[in-house]
């Protein structure tokens, strides 16, 4: 019928394909070290799944991978960026979005330190402290998978919304 539906992390999590499965979509762990001498100092598990609709794609036009996915046919998208515009102006409290491949590894562990104005800032806040970690690894988290799924060659676009209660997926 023409209509075209995203999907949230949450929905993603409780997949009922196996192949489609990912019950980690959206989350993140955190290895922070000291900015002088390397140290871990924390470890954080976050978790990104609120507010985030996803369109999936493929970077390979592969006869497998469509069966795989029992499909029998595709959309192709020559300019993913205005299409991202489009359909942003259908999200409920848009804030903001983006694209791009997905990153592939074992682990979603990722090690970073923090920076120089971060790390000197007063963080007699948790919630303060969290925040700022949250801002430097979102990016990350949208588009990071496990290897297991790095057969996919997944193209991602994400629109990120303000509003509160939102459903699965839009259509």
């Amino acid at each position: 019928d023409g209509s075209l539906r995203l999907t949230s992390f949450a929905k993603c999590k409780k997949h009922t394909d196996e192949k489609r499965l990912d019950s980690e979509e959206g989350l993140l762990r955190l290895a922070v070290s000291d900015g002088e001498t390397g140290a871990i100092k924390t470890l954080y598990e976050l978790e990104f799944a609120d507010s985030v609709y996803l369109l999936c794609a493929t970077l390979w036009h592969n006869k497998q991978l469509m069966q795989d996915f029992s499909c029998n046919s595709f959309i192709r998208i020559h300019d993913p960026a205005e299409f991202g515009r489009r359909v942003s102006l259908h999200v409920p409290g848009f804030r903001t979005g983006g694209e791009g491949p997905c990153m592939y590894q074992h682990l979603r562990l990722i090690e970073a330190r923090l920076p120089e104005e971060a790390a000197t800032a007063d963080t007699s806040s948790e919630r303060s402290e969290r925040a700022k970690i949250q801002a430097l690894v979102q990016q990350y988290a949208l588009f990071l998978k496990h290897r297991a799924f790095s057969h996919q060659a997944e193209y991602r676009l994400v629109w990120l919304s303000d509003s509160k209660d939102l459903p699965e997926h839009l259509d």
